[in-house]
């Protein structure tokens, strides 16, 4: 039993210092960053809404279906 408890008591301590450096937000964009902005979110891996960009389906339905044999 002295495992699992030093187990979770070590888990505990990683998530709390994990939330202690980075935060628990989720960073909005009004508008579609920049390149060097987005790479910043990117390396430390925080998530991120970016709102007024219009992105090009890369699927269709014919696609998926032409794919699956459907």
């Amino acid at each position: 039993m002295s495992g699992q408890y030093d187990f979770l008591s070590a888990a505990k301590f990683l998530s709390t210092d994990y939330h202690d450096h980075n935060g628990t937000t989720i960073e909005i964009l009004k508008k579609p960053p920049t390149a060097l902005e987005f790479s910043r979110l990117v390396h430390v891996s925080r998530p991120a809404i970016i709102k007024g960009i219009v992105l090009r389906a890369f699927m269709s339905k014919h696609l998926h279906c032409g794919r699956m044999n459907i």
